[in-house]
This record gives structure tokens, sequence and C-alpha cells, in this order.
């Protein structure tokens, strides 16, 4: 899978579960989904359902607000799990 296809599964997905304030195609790809309005609870509700997604699980040492605050860092950390 290309990185492109996964960001924009990534998009589908805070679309969905983050409860962003803004449309998230107006969020740049490094910008901050908490300064666009998501939450702790809608960082945990989009982390469950990109482990649904990608089928795969999150390592504890990466369930921190740093891999879930952009865009760019779900795809990093997305990608350090080998998921596509």
């Amino acid at each position: 899978m290309n990185d492109n296809s996964r960001r924009e599964r990534i998009r589908r997905m805070i679309t969905d579960f983050a409860g962003i304030a803004v449309p998230v195609d107006t969020v740049a790809d490094d910008h901050s989904l908490f300064d666009a309005g998501m939450t702790s609870k809608g960082s945990v509700s989009l982390m469950t359902a990109l482990e649904v997604e990608f089928d795969m699980e999150f390592p504890d040492d990466m369930i921190i607000p740093e891999t879930f605050v952009s865009i760019d860092s779900i795809d990093r950390a997305l990608e350090t799990c080998g998921a596509g």
C-alpha cells in the first residue's frame, strides 16, 4: 500500500472517530489534531478505530498523545508497526 492510500484511510478514521472541530481536509498533515479540536477521548476512539482498520495493535510505548498528534505522526506510527 502506498503512503497516500494509508493517509487517506487515516483521514477517514479522523473524520469518523476523532471528533475534530474542522473538516479534516483543512488540516495539514503536520498540524496538531488537538489544536483542531480533538480531545483525549477522541484520540482513544481514533486509536481503537485505527487498530481495527489496519488490523494491528499499537504497542504500549506508543500509546501516548504524541503518537496521535498529527496525520504525520499517526502515519509514522503505523509504518513502524508494519501496518499497510
